[in-house]
C-alpha cells in the first residue's frame, strides 16, 4: 500500500531523497561530472521544484 503526496507536503527532507534518487538513476550519465554521488545529489538539489513533484510512501507493518 502506498499514500501519494506532493512532495512540498511530505515532512521530510524530500529534496534531499529526490536527488539521491536522481543521481542514483542518472550517475552513468552524469559521471562525466563527477563519479562522487553526493556531490551530484547536492548540485541537483536545489533544482527539484517540490510543488510540481509527487512522492510515493509505502505504508510501514
Amino acid at each position: 500500500m502506498y499514500t501519494v503526496m506532493k512532495a512540498d507536503q511530505f515532512g521530510r527532507d524530500a529534496r534531499a531523497q529526490i536527488s539521491h534518487i536522481f543521481a542514483e538513476g542518472f550517475s552513468q550519465w552524469l559521471g562525466y561530472f563527477s563519479k562522487d554521488k553526493e556531490k551530484i545529489e547536492r548540485a541537483f538539489a536545489h533544482m527539484f521544484n517540490l510543488d510540481q513533484f509527487y512522492v510515493a510512501v509505502a505504508a510501514t507493518k
